[in-house]
């Protein structure tokens, strides 16, 4: 019988736990982004739904396997809710959000515990940003305004309070039938956060300025 990584996790060392964590999503999104990227065309009217599906469906699914951080199809999810950081503007006692790719610890979560309230945090939440042929001047920069001022803030406040979680922002571009990525990976460091730009991105991806 394969161990499992939650198996594995146990035996360590508190300490080592995060990289871990860390490291096996890094390999898993490395690996489903380059493998949606070698699509060799698509349409240049794809929106970002179109997009997290055939991501998640034909790059990350296809990778699940006994032993890995990710064992089944269930610990996916688009566009589900998790815990929604409390601000003074939000009246919500307990606010969840929907991310438009979630990865769970285990298969058929959700972000409720037993009382209804949303403390249940998945391990990671990859967000999208797309750009298309469609796109205005002005709406091309209102995507990358909410990217850079609310999608990558949000993740990185989430590696703030939650030990074991990975954050990524992806932002695909398919004005040119191709899809062009560049990726932002945010994760804790014991006690601090790295937020590296650029973690992944295509020869022609689009440039991020934070």
């Amino acid at each position: 019988m394969v161990e499992s990584f939650r198996e594995r996790l146990e035996r360590v060392d508190p300490s080592i736990r995060q990289a871990m964590i860390g490291e096996a999503l890094d390999v898993l999104l490395q690996s489903s982004l380059k493998s949606f990227a070698s699509i060799p065309k698509v349409s240049k009217w794809a929106r970002e739904k179109e997009l997290v599906s055939w991501f998640v469906i034909e790059h990350l699914l296809p990778l699940v396997k006994e032993g890995g951080i990710l064992v089944h199809p269930g610990q996916v999810g688009i566009d589900v809710a998790v815990p929604q950081h409390r601000t003074p503007g939000n009246p919500r006692k307990n606010p969840d959000v929907c991310k438009d790719v979630v990865i769970w610890s285990y298969p058929d979560m959700t972000c409720w515990n037993e009382e209804g309230i949303a403390n249940v945090h998945p391990i990671s939440v990859i967000e999208w940003k797309s750009l298309n042929k469609r796109d205005r001047p002005t709406q091309r920069k209102s995507k990358m305004k909410t990217f850079t001022e609310y999608d990558l803030p949000w993740l990185q406040k989430t590696v703030q309070s939650v030990e074991e979680f990975v954050g990524y922002g992806v932002l695909a571009d398919v004005t040119n039938e191709r899809i062009e990525l560049a990726c932002v990976r945010t994760r804790g460091t014991g006690g601090g956060i790295i937020t590296q730009l650029d973690w992944f991105k295509t020869a022609g991806g689009p440039d991020l300025c934070l």
